[in-house]
């Protein structure tokens, strides 16, 4: 969908001073339809580059290319964009609907041609009881639930946004990262900042993380475990005789601990047995946990 292309960014304060770079030599690209989460920890360059994806500041050097899906030309791919910034500005004499349908005229288009799709992303929300208050009178939830709105009612195709989830509560999180999953499925690709990164590793299928303006790792999420993932559990509906010491009842199932290395040496026995096998996971640490997290 976006390719982004050995881009540079440096800043000079003052001309006595020496540059400073935002990126570095940065390279990456947003696979279709895919939610990629963006992490680093603060100034590691995560807004820098969604305002150069977006065109609204210029690399030093390094190019950005959008997939013709997007369109022809600039002005039909931002078209094709909703964006959400990290801090976004709300006009507080205007209600929630007002402030959408504003925004959508900006982009041509009429509420009452989206008025189904509005209705539909405003009880996703939990907002729609407030959609004509003013917003003056929102909340923080509130406006981070109106402001997503606001950034996909026009149908996009590429969702993009900064820090989507700060602010909110647990179950403000828990209804946006909801709407998140609904879009993708919906076809879009979602590219997002959070710096709460349990969120971040419960939406996304691939991860791109960056630190002082150079990337570290950008894969699939569960290539940041495959390499650290050394145990897998086994839950089961009954005891396995010849590894009863490695098993305890939970329930009315029994769950069981080995190397990862053993999975397929207790699988057998298991099944030999006639034993049911209810599941059979591999015990991942958290982004936190593992190397990557000194990057966090």
């Amino acid at each position: 969908m976006i390719i982004f292309k050995d881009v540079t960014k440096t800043f000079q304060e003052d001309f006595w001073k020496k540059k400073k770079f935002a990126l570095e030599n940065l390279s990456f690209s947003l696979e279709e339809n895919k939610v990629t989460g963006f992490l680093g920890r603060n100034g590691a360059g995560k807004t820098t580059s969604i305002k150069i994806l977006l065109d609204l500041i210029k690399p030093t050097s390094g190019s950005v290319e959008f997939s013709k899906a997007l369109g022809k030309n600039l002005s039909q791919v931002k078209s094709q964009i909703g964006y959400l910034p990290e801090r976004p500005y709300f006009y507080p004499n205007l209600t929630g609907k007002e402030f959408v349908g504003y925004l959508l005229s900006l982009n041509d288009k009429k509420l009452k041609n989206y008025q189904s799709r509005f209705n539909d992303l405003a009880q996703t929300l939990k907002i729609d009881h407030a959609i004509d208050r003013k917003i003056r009178g929102y909340s923080k939830g509130m406006l981070q639930r109106i402001g997503f709105i606001s950034s996909v009612i026009h149908d996009p195709r590429l969702i993009i946004m900064d820090e989507p989830l700060s602010g909110l509560d647990p179950i403000g999180r828990k209804e946006l990262k909801e709407a998140i999953i609904r879009e993708k499925n919906a076809g879009k690709t979602i590219f997002f900042s959070s710096h709460i990164v349990p969120d971040l590793e419960e939406i996304s299928d691939n991860i791109l993380l960056i630190d002082q303006g150079k990337k570290i790792k950008d894969s699939p999420l569960e290539d940041f475990y495959s390499e650290v993932t050394t145990e897998v559990e086994f839950i089961v509906n009954a005891l396995p005789e010849k590894y009863s010491d490695k098993f305890f009842q939970n329930g009315d199932h029994y769950r069981g601990k080995f190397d990862i290395n053993l999975k397929q040496e207790v699988l057998k026995e298991i099944v030999d047995k006639n034993i049911e096998v209810v599941s059979v996971n591999p015990i991942r640490p958290k982004l936190e946990e593992i190397s990557y997290g000194d990057y966090l």
